[in-house]
Parts: C-alpha cells; structure tokens; sequence
C-alpha cells in the first residue's frame, strides 16, 4: 500500500511541473515573499533612536510584462512604524518599476531590488509594518515584525549582528557595504562582513569573534582590539570564505570591557548548488522525506552518519529527477516549495509541513476549490478541499478555534514514522 502511495505522490508532483509548463507560461506569484527588516544604527537621545530600514522584493514576488524593453514589474512600497496604540509614527512611500531583459530573471528568487530609507523612531516597543502592491496583477500583501528598541535605553549594549556584502552603492552602513536581509550566504562569494556595534563606555575593548560548528565546537576564533573616543562604537569583521560549510554556521561575537562582558550570536544560512534555498537544515530536509520515501530508505537515512546525509538525500532526490540531464531538478523544488508554504500557512502548534493540511498541500498541491464549512458553535470551522482531476476531496475540521484543522476525510497513504 505505501509503495503504491509513493507512486502516486510522485505521480501527482510531475504532472504538476508539467501542467505549470504547458497549460501556465505565466509564473504564480508569491507576493507576500518580500522582506524587511530594520537594523537600529545610532542613539540619537535616551528617547529616540535611528534605524535604518530596508524592504527586499524578489523578482518572483511580482507579475512582469512584455514590452520593447524586455520585462516590466510596476510595484508600490510602504514601509510603516506603529507604535502598541497601533498609532504611526513614521512611514516611507516607494513607487517603482523593475525592468529585465531576460523571462528567467523574471520568476528569480535570487534576483531582487532593495529599497532603502533612514527613520528615527522614538525607543519604545513598535512594530514594522510592510506592504507591497503589483499594479499589474492589483495584489497586494503585507507583513509585521516587531522591533523591540527598550533595551537600548542601557549604558552598554550589542545591537544585533548584520551580515553584509560588498555591492556597489550606499546602503547606510558604510561604502558599498549592503545588509543581507535573509542571512543567506553563497559558496561562490567571498564578499561577506559583519557588522559588531553598540554602546559602551569610552576607552579600550576587546572583541572576539568564533565560529561554532553544529555541536558548538569552535572551528575559528579571532580577537580585535580596539579604542572608543566616544560611547558608540561600530566593528566590521571580514568572515573566512573556510566557514561556509554545510547547511548553515553560527558566529558567536564577545566583547569584554573592563568588567563588563557582552555576548551576540548569528546563524549564517549557506546555499549549496542544487538543493533548494528553502533547506537550510539536513536533518529536517530528510525527515521531509516522509511523504514520498519508502521505509527502507527511511532505515538508511537513520542509520546514515551526520557526514553522509547530505549525500544520501542528493542520491534520493537523483533517482526521481525527471530532467536528469540539466541543472535544476523540478521535482526537488517544487517538493521543497510546497512544505515551505505549508510552513508559511498552515503552522499551529506543529509545523506546517507536519500538519494534516501540509500533508495533503504537499502530496497534492493546491486544490482546485475550497469549500468553508461552518458550525452551530461560533468555534467550529472547517474546509473541504477538491481536487477534480483525480477526483478526490478532503474534509479538515477546526474543533479547538485555534486554527488547527484535522483531516476527518480518510487518507491511507499517511506515513507512520
């Protein structure tokens, strides 16, 4: 039966990719894929303080149009500041177009403008608020982050760590020094700093920056020793191309200052070639597996060594490659795609991925209709999903008004382990 079921998962997924090719030249958007963050810079008062914001849009978050020139996206950007009243008190209005020459630049991840603006905000609790608007499709999306700025009212404090890059421009962190929003570094790039900043007292200090690996073993260490004229300081530390290894690395940042010690960490998401930009922990990316794996491939990768799986999931995912003789495997991505949006939607108390509606979101994709089924009580909800070209249906009720929806419809292809 399950051997069956894999068949059919596997089935369903091609034809997916094929039916996206064939019957859909035009990429779905992901619109609510956008990024933002803000990085707190300098304090201006013990009631105030600078932040330097920045919105990240994906060439695949908007809907591109032929023209003469090749490709246009025409977008609109806000970036807003809220307070916990849910009051303004600060906001920044972009209106642009992106223009490529090339279709594949248009459904890019890696491909992305950055909009860039400086707000000084009073040091309360807030919250950053983004939108973004496709004026082609009329889709609109937004976002929220809350930015918590009590904490730098201290004496002494580390702000967070910023990972940049060397990209040409002014991003107000230095010359053509560029934040990296995600986190995410390429092998193929050497360009990459780390920003240390904060407040302390005037004088001299002492920084040291270590690389630990997955079991917190220390890979790399390096001391700064530095002087401050002022109660600000800022340190850029160039990261050895040696650590991007693996999956992912996290560097541990210690300040010591007479007797004051400091103490800041970041997790560096690495890009391999070939494996999504989604799978940034191996271990999890193989228990993924469960929906599409036999049980004696289940055995192997549980025997397998921490320096073996990374191979072993590659010699998976080569086996079920359909277009085996060119560098993309569809069915990996779009495997991998379907588990990150159910991460993005369908998350509770579990993983999305984990969830009875990620499951069948993973095994199907997404259905041809909904349904929303409504109850006596206030509390119960729930949806039917259809699937009309195999003819299937599921029922998901919300017995708890908590959001999380539990498959009723009998499904035996569920996997136990």
């Amino acid at each position: 039966m399950r051997q069956t079921t894999i068949i059919v998962v596997l089935f369903l997924l091609i034809n997916c990719i094929a039916a996206r090719d064939f019957r859909d030249p035009e990429k779905h958007n992901n619109i609510e894929h956008f990024r933002i963050t803000a990085i707190p810079i300098e304090i201006i008062s013990n009631d105030s303080i600078n932040l330097l914001t920045y919105f990240d849009i994906p060439n695949s978050t908007l809907q591109f149009v032929k023209n003469d020139s090749g490709f246009t996206a025409e977008f609109e950007a806000i970036i807003s500041i809220r307070n916990e009243r849910k009051m303004q008190v600060a906001r920044q209005i972009w209106t642009g177009a992106i223009v490529v020459e090339d279709y594949r630049a248009t459904v890019s991840d890696n491909l992305y403008t950055t909009l860039y603006a400086e707000i000084n905000v009073p040091a309360l609790d807030l919250v950053l608020v983004g939108e973004l608007f496709d004026k082609d499709t009329r889709e609109t999306a937004s976002k929220d982050i809350p930015i918590s700025l009590e904490e730098y009212k201290q004496d002494t404090f580390l702000f967070p760590l910023v990972l940049m890059k060397k990209q040409p421009g002014n991003w107000g962190l230095g010359e053509d020094l560029k934040p990296v929003l995600n986190n995410k570094v390429s092998l193929e790039d050497e360009n990459y700093r780390l920003l240390v900043s904060g407040r302390i007292q005037p004088g001299p200090y002492s920084i040291n920056a270590s690389n630990l690996d997955n079991n917190d073993s220390i890979r790399w260490s390096e001391t700064f020793d530095n002087n401050t004229e002022s109660n600000h300081f800022k340190l850029v530390i160039e990261i050895p191309k040696g650590l991007l290894t693996g999956f992912n690395t996290n560097i541990k940042i210690n300040l010591v200052q007479n007797d004051l010690e400091l103490n800041k960490n970041i997790r560096l998401i690495i890009s391999n070639p070939g494996i999504p930009a989604s799978i940034t922990d191996i271990d999890e990316a193989i228990d993924q597996l469960r929906y599409i794996s036999s049980d004696d491939e289940h055995r192997t990768f549980k025997k397998a060594k921490k320096n073996e799986r990374e191979k072993l999931l590659r010699e998976f995912w080569k086996k079920r490659d359909p277009t085996p003789n060119t560098e993309k495997n569809e069915l990996m991505t779009e495997y991998y795609n379907r588990i990150k949006y159910s991460n993005e939607h369908f998350s509770t108390f579990l993983p999305g991925w984990r969830s009875d509606m990620g499951m069948i979101y993973i095994i199907f994709g997404k259905p041809d209709d909904i349904e929303r089924i409504y109850g006596s009580s206030s509390r119960y909800s729930g949806q039917k999903w259809y699937y009309y070209n195999v003819n299937r249906s599921f029922v998901f009720i919300d017995e708890s008004g908590f959001g999380d929806f539990r498959l009723i419809t009998p499904y035996y292809g569920r996997s136990g382990w």
